[in-house]
């Protein structure tokens, strides 16, 4: 128990993969593990979609701010809210019951990166390197059509797997943990003391002089996810399986 926390607390996210194959043996095992994770009320309301093909890692790349290691990972693993399952159940009992609803929509996106999470942590545990990959929710609806996603069903979040060729460096954390109540007044105390963290840590890994604030506040007014509304309106509230 203790090995796999101490993984857990040095895990970095992987950007340099070995172009090595993933043994079939190991993927057989990944899969599981993804089946095998919990869901709210036993919905199994996610998906995930194994990719090893290199023409549509390339594309997937092309979608995740074009990013080398999409191409190179050896494993791309996508994740989905996916309703269809719940959808067939429905129509099977000829219910009257409607789960185009935000809290449906919740529910089967944390189940789904529970999975993910289940997933990185058994890939870790397993040595291979890992690395979420987040822009599959602002280009939805291109993966929706380049994978042949049908009914109830948008990607959430991905993973990128592979052997390491190259460790990356940890990057400090701050503190998000309260005890037995929320403490709003921390949080100023907080960001002043990591700012004053990541400015020692920029200055040695990048050699630039700013502070986490001036950093994430320019990513901040950069991010480009104002369509997140429309798409999940689009492919996932709407009404009828296709």
């Amino acid at each position: 128990m203790i090995y796999m926390i101490d993984m857990m607390l040095n895990r970095t996210s992987i950007r340099s993969f070995k172009n090595k194959k993933i043994d079939k043996r190991i993927i057989d095992k990944l899969k599981q593990v993804i089946n095998s994770s919990p869901t709210w009320k036993n919905y199994q309301d996610f998906s995930s979609i194994f990719i090893t093909n290199k023409n549509i890692k390339n594309k997937l790349s092309q979608y995740n701010f074009k990013q080398e290691h999409v191409k190179s990972a050896p494993l791309i693993v996508i994740f989905t809210a996916d309703l269809n399952f719940l959808n067939l159940i429905i129509k099977k009992r000829n219910m009257n019951v409607d789960v185009n609803k935000l809290h449906n929509y919740l529910i089967s996106f944390t189940d789904s990166i529970i999975a993910a999470t289940n997933l990185m942590n058994a890939a870790v545990s397993l040595g291979l390197g890992t690395c979420f990959l987040g822009g599959v929710r602002i280009n939805a609806d291109k993966i929706i059509d380049l994978l042949n996603i049908k009914g109830k069903c948008i990607p959430t979040i991905a993973i990128a797997i592979g052997e390491i060729d190259k460790q990356s460096f940890r990057i400090p954390k701050h503190n998000k943990v309260f005890n037995e109540k929320y403490d709003i007044s921390i949080i100023e105390k907080e960001l002043n003391s990591y700012d004053k963290e990541m400015s020692k840590f920029y200055k040695k890994y990048f050699k630039i002089n700013r502070n986490y604030s001036e950093v994430i506040s320019k990513m901040l007014h950069n991010e480009n996810a104002d369509n997140m509304v429309e798409l999940i309106s689009r492919y996932y509230f709407r009404k009828q399986l296709k």
